[in-house]
């Protein structure tokens, strides 16, 4: 986990330069490693970049492996309403603030304001 905030291609960048990419997450018990975690190394932060891609349908995928993370066959935490975003929020986050939508996922520009800690997974084989 990397602690700077940045936007999410330049979070991605910097994943991909250590042999990673921006974390996937296939299960509820991985989402709350990965919120747990978050809290741990960035107790002041309220979003953290994940490795969800959207397109202007609100289709989201894995990054790393392309997996859909919209189809409802696989695990998915979006908070309710989410996403939403279309053509404008094609970028996928964890919401970190302590609060009912604790560790939901939501979808934002790209390159938002917020700037947004991020999270790198390598997998090993």
């Amino acid at each position: 986990m990397n602690i700077p905030t940045t936007k999410f291609f330049d979070a991605r960048r910097y994943c991909l330069k250590k042999n990673a990419d921006l974390v996937t997450i296939s299960s509820a018990e991985e989402n709350t490693f990965v919120l747990n975690l978050a809290h741990i190394r960035a107790p002041d932060k309220y979003y953290l970049w994940i490795g969800l891609h959207g397109d202007s349908r609100n289709r989201f995928r894995w990054l790393a492996d392309g997996t859909s993370a919209s189809d409802g066959k696989t695990f998915s935490n979006w908070k309710a309403g989410e996403p939403n975003g279309g053509s404008v929020e094609n970028c996928g986050h964890m919401l970190l603030m302590k609060d009912q939508d604790h560790g939901k996922w939501n979808d934002l520009p790209c390159d938002t304001p917020n700037k947004p800690i991020f999270a790198c997974e390598r997998i090993l084989i």
